[in-house]
């Protein structure tokens, strides 16, 4: 049997509970050896506009919003207002991931889900991308050894979430595809 890798790459930032529960439905199909990558919109603005200075009543108003959005089945414990800003609601995005996830992988106890990469960025809108591989629990440390990640420092192999500054270059000259 192939394996797969399955790419869900969302724009929309107000349907996350629609993408997380696509995440939900998908992973317990998902066997040994295939590979989730998920793209979400991470704009906190999109939940409620940022005042200048931004004040707390901003930032409580995203999370009510979000709180309407995803109801407590995917939002993470704890979760404050003042975390509703542009470097804190892409934590909260994964982990309200790897909430699912994890979830969703209970339905086959012999394998786990194992983050490879978390990275959020912003070109023209925030966005958040969370990478992983299913795995047979006993085969995790030989597959970190054999492909080197369990010594590359930015793989996010614990759910750590790395923010990647995208630089714009201008291009000196167009692209020759004859070349």
């Amino acid at each position: 049997m192939n394996n797969i890798l399955a790419w869900l790459d969302y724009a929309g930032g107000l349907e996350i509970a629609n993408q997380l529960n696509d995440v939900k439905a998908l992973v317990p199909g998902l066997l040994a050896n295939d590979i989730l990558k998920v793209t979400f919109e991470a704009e906190p603005e999109k939940l409620a506009p940022q005042s200048v200075p931004a004040d707390e009543e901003v930032f409580a108003a995203r999370l009510e919003k979000l709180r309407g959005l995803l109801g407590t089945q995917f939002l993470p414990e704890g979760l404050k207002a003042e975390q509703m800003t542009e470097t804190g609601y892409p934590k909260i995005l994964c982990e309200a991931f790897r909430r699912v996830v994890a979830a969703a992988i209970k339905e086959s106890p012999e394998l786990v889900f194992q983050p490879i990469g978390c990275y959020a960025y912003k070109d023209s809108v925030q966005m958040v991308t969370l990478t992983g591989i299913v795995l047979r629990r006993a085969d995790v440390a030989r597959f970190l050894t054999r492909t080197k990640l369990g010594s590359f420092d930015l793989a996010g192999l614990s759910w750590e979430l790395y923010r990647v500054k995208v630089l714009r270059n201008e291009v000196l000259a167009p692209f020759d595809l004859e070349s």
